[in-house]
């Protein structure tokens, strides 16, 4: 087996450097910090903007400082306007990256609001932001932002473990009647949905942690299935010149299968190492322990890092066991051999995403077990209540498709159950859209089943294959649950609903019903085309509207898609006979009020007929 130990690269040489401390009870003050003006990307001139940084052990602390009193950040606030975003990553070569988390910070004192926006190429990710703490203060010249940010939630960095690391804050304030951008470091794509690349801003830490030795590690990445090492990042501390011990054992279960030991003479201060590990005979896939112990100075560290080894050969297997599956004839559960090997996909997915994010392994696990139910002729997807995720194998291209399912409480297969399918917008794919809990209650009290296609691409429209993936989701859907075919309704958000006006009204035949959150109406929109050659008009399909109920609700604030135009095709349509009814949420922006209620409300009578 292979093991590598060397000194973590850190180049190049930072700039800027804010304090390391061993716990702070509170906020520092501003004395305390390390201080960084913001860039003027653009706006009026004559505003200043001061950034003040440092951390513990256990938070990340920023405050942003602007010159002169200023309004905070709406609580209903745009995706990215009147928006503090605090990106943060391992990368330092100042290169764009794909691989850094992206933090929202908006609202006041009393009603924050605090979203996690991008994790490693993931949009808007099921982040614990609990326990961010965000201040919005006010006095006679000032206007002061306080963020703590714990390191738990921006995985893989710990304070210690590098002597560099990458941030940009990058924030648009109203002045007057113009808005003014600034950022560490200028950014264009700070708010592109078009790429995940962020221009990001090398700092360093400089530990002042006094007398005692100290010590940190986290494990980069805890799968191994033959193509990369595994990789822990260590960091030391050491206030005097001391020997040091470093002793390593990889264990499966009580059994330890191999181990290392050195020891060194460390100077004083912060040492920063890689260690790299990977078997170099075959290893049956299952969990194992990389135990990280280490003495110098007086203090003792051990840890334990728990990871999942994944044999080539068995991976390889299960695929083939599940091909073979669908190949056959007689296949009874051709939705469960189709999730199986999408979890196959999925966990390649999300290794590629970023090599610093931890894959995991229940997709591994979930595929196996499914191929060994199959192959006992059981149907591992069971029909319970709650939220899962499945695929279907699409007609147009071969490729598998991925939706999410939420079944009801109380669901049972003996009776029909009406459905809605819901289509996410670009920000976010199905499951940051299924996962809202809101829709769950409503879907609960309604006892409706609720569908969530995944989108292709983010920025499709859900025209072309993705037109057709709506439609095979569901007739696959219709197959394989009990639902009354007479209670069908297709929805959306900001994309997805132009999804549901254009699926909807040219096949109306399929739906009861359309609602539309945010959503687009038509192609081009508002003089924009979105780099589609494609035309689409509600008006065009009078007929359709005119036989299915259609709910559309929109902020009067949203910029992302203006009220205005919206508001004067709604009125063309209801004018035409379309069934129609239209809601406009005073300052609402672009989908963030409570739109759930609006649509149970809109539901409820359509699905008592």
């Amino acid at each position: 087996m292979a093991l590598e130990l060397f000194p973590t690269p850190s180049w190049p040489r930072p700039s800027f450097y804010f304090p390391l401390h061993f716990e702070l009870k509170k906020f520092p003050p501003k004395t305390e910090m390390a201080m960084q003006p913001l860039q003027q990307i653009t706006g009026p001139p004559g505003q200043e903007v001061m950034s003040y940084w440092a951390c513990d052990s256990l938070n990340l602390f920023l405050a942003l400082e602007v010159s002169q009193q200023t309004e905070g950040p709406r609580h209903k606030v745009q995706p990215w306007e009147d928006t503090l975003i605090l990106n943060v990553s391992r990368q330092t070569d100042c290169q764009s990256t794909t691989c850094y988390t992206s933090l929202g910070f908006a609202g006041t004192s009393k009603k924050p609001h605090v979203f996690a926006i991008t994790h490693h190429g993931v949009r808007f990710p099921q982040l614990d932001c609990s326990k961010i703490k965000y201040k919005f203060t006010v006095d006679a010249n000032n206007s002061l932002f306080t963020v703590a940010v714990p390191w738990s939630i921006l995985p893989p960095l710990r304070p210690l473990l590098y002597e560099t690391i990458a941030i940009n804050l990058s924030i648009a304030r109203r002045f007057e009647e113009e808005r003014a951008l600034y950022q560490l470091v200028e950014d264009e794509n700070y708010n592109s949905e078009s790429t995940d690349l962020r221009r990001l801003f090398p700092v360093g830490i400089c530990p002042k942690l006094g007398n005692s030795a100290y010590a940190q590690s986290f494990l980069t990445c805890n799968l191994w299935h033959g193509d990369r090492p595994m990789q822990i990042n260590l960091g030391l501390y050491n206030p005097q010149t001391c020997p040091a011990k470093l002793d390593i054992a990889i264990k499966e279960g009580d059994a330890c299968l191999e181990t290392h030991s050195s020891t060194v003479e460390l100077g004083s201060g912060c040492h920063h190492w890689t260690l790299r590990w990977s078997p170099q005979r075959p290893l049956p896939s299952g969990e194992y322990v990389l135990e990280l112990g280490g003495h110098g100075c007086g203090q003792t560290y051990l840890k334990k890092h728990p990871f999942f080894v994944i044999d080539p050969a068995e991976l390889s297997a299960i695929k083939a066991d599940l091909l073979k599956l669908e190949e056959d004839i007689n296949c009874l559960y051709p939705t469960a051999v189709h999730t199986a090997l999408a979890n196959l996909e999925w966990m390649e997915e999300k290794c590629a995403l970023c090599t610093w994010d931890e894959p995991g392994y229940g997709h591994f696990l979930q595929a196996r077990e499914m191929r060994d139910s199959l192959q006992n002729g059981g149907n591992p997807l069971a029909d319970k209540p709650g939220l899962s995720r499945r695929a279907f194998r699409a007609e147009t291209d071969g490729s598998l498709q991925t939706y999410s399912l939420y079944l009801p409480k109380g669901f049972k297969s003996q009776r029909k159950w009406p459905m809605l399918m819901l289509l996410h917008g670009s920000c976010a794919d199905e499951q940051a859209f299924a996962a809202n809990p809101e829709l769950h209650k409503a879907a609960d009290k309604l006892g409706l089943v609720l569908i969530f296609p995944k989108a292709r691409v983010a920025n499709g429209f859900y025209l072309g294959d993705e037109e057709a993936d709506i439609l095979q989701n569901l007739a696959a859907i219709k197959q394989n649950l009990p639902l009354d075919w007479d209670k069908l309704f297709l929805g959306g958000f900001a994309m997805g609903g132009f999804g549901a006006w254009h699926t909807g009204l040219r096949h109306p035949e399929h739906f009861s019903g359309l609602a539309v959150i945010s959503g687009i109406p038509c192609l081009p929109f508002a003089g924009e085309d979105f780099n589609l050659e494609y035309n689409f008009n509600p008006l065009d399909y009078l007929g359709a509207a005119k036989k299915l109920p259609i709910l559309v609700i929109h902020g009067a604030e949203d910029e992302i898609v203006p009220v205005k135009p919206v508001a004067e095709l709604i009125a063309t349509l209801q004018e035409q006979g379309a069934r129609l009814v239209y809601k406009e949420i005073a300052n609402g922006a672009h989908g963030n009020f409570g739109w759930v209620a609006d649509l149970a409300a809109w539901l409820k009578p359509l699905l008592k007929k």
